[in-house]
């Protein structure tokens, strides 16, 4: 059964101990026997590893509960894809749509057979048009090869697990060191080519159909020098069974399954007959790929790709970030791959995809990002941009689509969820750190266009907010969201200390929670209106002796005059945040004045805030009182408790207003500039 929890999703448990979301489920005995592999955690650097206990226990490493969600709906999928992996794997079939059958026609084998033969053909296209891209078998090979040749081939687990060592070398010796992808790409097809020759002259037909293989895949482990850890491992049915299930059939005729067999042999021999053609200048194109035939009985019609986006926000109602990331990369697989209906996406669809987001900009020109996808692609491969990390292609790019089949799968009676195992490998280095500004980086702000006097800032600096914001953060350690939406009602006076009230939602790793749909900007601010993370989120900021020294209050007392209500108000809201827009300029500022160094951005201001009150052996209760729940702090909430964890706001003001006035920077020096205080 199910366990009830108030969060709204099953399994989906706020722990009391922690105030932090997890994963908790109670896998039936059958279950966790058999859903085995890892779990992606694209928020932290290593994997969950499901190794047949009952229980499951995945902390979701936050307080909100939007974002809570999101990381729930990631880790559930995959959850739910090692189990239907796992009853494929132990059954050796695969559900259908129409269900068992005793035979095809010959139109049917016909047209599985010219998907095998056009599979093949295409696959060669697309070592001409992506040279990065490898089949499952040259995967797997390269794979063996590097480990080889790194002398890793023995890793943790695999002489336990059976794992053939010796018959693995005495394959890889008949392939020298240092291959490249193309040898390695067509030494992997001669393979293939000589498996079906054999398999044609013999009558045999495995390994096209025969027991299920399990799959693993490994990166360096950076725990272990010497070893490397596993990252994603699965059972995958034979071809046979895949081809079949493709198209809506489980046959387990085997006369008839040899029938099926023999077709897509012949297929994909000719199809390898015609590769060597090509290779001698013929010009051989590769023919369109029959649709599955889907033998639905019921006649039942499958929605889009685009319908089942709109079909998951009616039902999910996610916020209108969630929504506008997922439809974006919906929109982006639409425009390589077609609105599929969703049985027609296939692995290899998804797969393409994968591969083309690991060439996509992380950024990109105005007049480049208005392109096609696939033109944008083009853009970056000449122009080598950095390019998205894989966490971001795993969380939001496959994400989006996983979340969409994962719906279908439960509410269409899809076969399966055919992104299960696509996954990019994570490794330590993909998961980049924010640094604090080093004082040679701080020393570069007031010498850059913003703090000189005059100053020079473009239009999408904001007037004055591209100059407080960023002292804002540096004096006070707040976060760019928390600032940008602070209304001048939250600017407050206390014992003539007077501090920033911070008291909105903003999530830990800088994803800063839209506010409320509909809410009018500069609109006095309700309970209801504010999704506050914790109690502790709710704190009081003084301000520092710099901020005073240089104007603050009199730019704050300027906008009270002028009839504002918020303390920026020249900031526009895009897709509910105040400071989207902002925070794009920012970063193009920051690349062209002060580093761009991608470890580098404008939460380092709250960690040169936190490393400076560290340097003066600031009590952690106090930075905690000023900063919220910050993971930099590296709290552990179960070892450490004080009144700060029940309200931020409880340590007496002018305990914080002693605490911000030791925070310094050594030899840093800005200007006051009459123009930011109009």
């Amino acid at each position: 059964m199910t366990r009830p929890t108030t969060s709204g999703l099953p399994f989906l448990i706020l722990r009391s101990d922690s105030g932090k979301y997890a994963y908790w489920r109670n896998l039936p005995k059958e279950h966790a026997a058999i859903a085995k592999g890892t779990i992606d955690l694209s928020w932290a650097l290593k994997s969950h590893l499901l190794d047949g206990k009952q229980v499951i226990k995945i902390s979701l490493k936050t307080g909100d509960l939007t974002l809570a969600q999101r990381r729930w709906s990631d880790v559930h999928a995959q959850i739910e894809g090692l189990i239907e992996r796992g009853i494929v794997g132990a059954k050796n079939e695969v559900v259908s749509v129409g269900g068992p059958i005793d035979s095809l026609t010959s139109g049917d084998r016909s047209a599985i057979a010219a998907q095998a033969r056009h599979d093949v053909l295409s696959d060669h296209d697309a070592d001409w048009t992506d040279p990065e891209t490898l089949s499952p078998l040259a995967r797997g090979l390269e794979q063996a090869l590097r480990r080889r040749d790194a002398g890793r081939l023995i890793s943790n687990g695999e002489q336990a697990s059976g794992f053939n060592i010796a018959g693995m070398l005495n394959f890889l010796e008949r392939f020298p060191p240092g291959m490249t992808l193309n040898q390695i790409r067509e030494a992997a097809r001669a393979m293939e080519a000589d498996n079906v020759a054999r398999m044609l002259a013999s009558g045999r037909t495995w390994p096209l159909d025969g027991s299920a293989a399990w799959t693993e895949e490994f990166v360096q482990d950076p725990d272990n020098p010497s070893g490397e850890r596993v990252v994603d491992s699965y059972s995958s049915p034979s071809e046979l069974t895949t081809r079949l299930a493709e198209n809506g059939y489980d046959l387990s005729d085997e006369i008839e399954r040899r029938k099926v067999a023999h077709a897509v042999l012949m297929a994909k021999a000719a199809a390898y007959q015609d590769i060597g053609k090509r290779r001698n200048g013929v010009a051989i194109e590769t023919p369109p790929r029959p649709a599955p035939l889907i033998a639905d009985e019921k006649g039942e019609v499958f929605p889009t790709i685009l319908e089942m986006h709109d079909n998951w926000s009616d039902r999910v109602k996610p916020d209108r970030k969630t929504k506008d990331d997922n439809r974006l990369y919906v929109e982006r697989f639409i425009s390589m791959q077609g609105n599929l209906k969703v049985e027609e996406i296939t692995r290899k669809h998804i797969r393409d995809f994968r591969d083309k987001l690991k060439k996509f900009p992380a950024a990109m020109p105005a007049h480049v990002s208005k392109k096609p996808f696939l033109e944008i692609v083009e853009w970056a491969e000449k122009n080598d941009p950095p390019r998205l990390s894989p966490v971001t292609v795993n969380q939001k790019g496959l994400g989006a689509l996983s979340t969409l089949m994962q719906l279908a799968v439960n509410e269409y009676d899809l076969p399966g969820d055919p992104s299960i195992g696509l996954r990019l490998p994570v490794t330590e280095d993909d998961v980049l750190e924010r640094h604090p500004f080093t004082p040679v980086l701080l020393a570069k702000f007031p010498a850059s266009p913003v703090f000189q006097n005059p100053p020079k800032v473009s239009k999408g600096g904001c007037s004055a907010a591209a100059f407080w914001i960023p002292l804002i953060s540096l004096y006070g350690g707040a976060r760019l969201e928390e600032i940008g939406q602070l209304p001048l009602s939250d600017i407050l006076c206390e014992s003539g200390i007077p501090y920033f009230w911070f008291r909105d939602d903003n999530d830990e790793d800088g994803e800063e929670k839209p506010r409320k749909k509909g809410r009018r900007r500069g609109a006095e601010k309700s309970e209801e209106d504010k999704s506050i993370k914790s109690k502790a989120g709710r704190r009081r900021v003084p301000f520092h002796p710099v901020l005073i020294e240089l104007g603050l209050p009199e730019y704050i007392a300027a906008r009270r005059a002028a009839g504002d209500k918020m303390l920026f108000p020249q900031l526009n809201a895009y897709r509910g945040r105040w400071t989207k827009n902002w925070s794009r300029w920012f970063g193009r500022y920051l690349n062209k004045h002060v580093t761009d160094d991608p470890a580098f951005v404008f939460h380092s201001f709250r960690h040169s805030f936190i490393g400076a009150m560290r340097r003066k052996g600031i009590r952690l209760d106090f930075m905690k009182a000023l900063v919220g729940h910050a993971r930099e702090l590296e709290l552990d909430l179960k070892d450490f408790k004080d009144v700060t964890e029940e309200y931020g706001d409880a340590v007496p003001i002018a305990i914080l207003n002693d605490v911000v006035k030791q925070v310094a920077y050594a030899g840093l020096k800005f200007e006051r500039i009459e123009a930011f205080l109009r």
